[in-house]
């Protein structure tokens, strides 16, 4: 009698000590998954906390993007009051799910004719916005390849690369660490001068590009 309760009792010890064995498995796998969840939907949050930079406010040519320099640089060097940021309706195409998500942008309202269509995409709107600073400081960065696009021969475009990356340096260095449009356009007034100086050697280029497109083309023989 004393042998079978003995076996009895270790029969029930054992179940207990596998019950609680179990328990604590569960406890450590439910913790690990909450751990992973977090940090995905934490990674999903600074994906989605700002778009990349994006180009819809880039001019079409040299003559445009200089004279939006210009434009911007008297803004800036005043004292009124800076404009309000210009807002662009922006389409993010995202495409896939998972790791294998990416994103494509185009303006609302404009077909997107880069990319083809997929059944697995979704569309999100947002306001793109671009302040007085920001736009000049990227339309400067985005000379010489506006420039390389343009009528300018190979010295002229040199020209126009050296100036823009002198200007580029010089608003990179005094606004580069800064935070908001009006911190940076006081830092702005402190180089307006020398500014000034690069711009007018712009303009130059953008004049010789102009005169380069006003030329009559010369017809060859044989040509209609």
């Amino acid at each position: 009698m004393t042998q079978m309760k003995e076996i009895t009792m270790r029969h029930f010890t054992f179940n207990i000590s596998i019950k609680l064995l179990l328990s604590f498995v569960v406890m450590i796998s439910v913790a690990g998954c909450q751990t992973d969840n977090t940090a995905n939907v934490a990674q999903s949050v600074a994906n989605k906390s700002g778009l990349p930079k994006l180009k819809f406010h880039k001019p079409k040519n040299l003559n445009s993007a200089v004279k939006r320099i210009r434009e911007l640089h008297e803004i800036l060097s005043s004292d009124s009051p800076l404009p309000a940021p210009k807002t662009f309706k922006v389409v993010e195409v995202v495409h896939g799910t998972g790791s294998a998500a990416h994103s494509h942008y185009h303006l609302a309202g404009e077909e997107d004719h880069d990319h083809d269509h997929e059944e697995s995409e979704e569309e999100l709107l947002h306001d793109y916005e671009v302040g007085a600073v920001t736009e000049m400081a990227d339309i400067v960065r985005w000379l010489p390849k506006i420039a390389g696009d343009s009528d300018l021969d190979e010295q002229s475009w040199k020209d126009v690369a050296a100036c823009s990356k002198k200007l580029e340096e010089l608003v990179s260095s005094k606004l580069g660490d800064l935070d908001g449009e009006e911190e940076k356009r006081t830092a702005y007034q402190s180089i307006s001068a020398e500014s000034a100086n690069h711009i007018l050697e712009l303009e130059k280029a953008a004049a010789v590009e102009s005169e380069v497109q006003d030329q009559p083309k010369v017809q060859t023989k044989g040509q209609p």
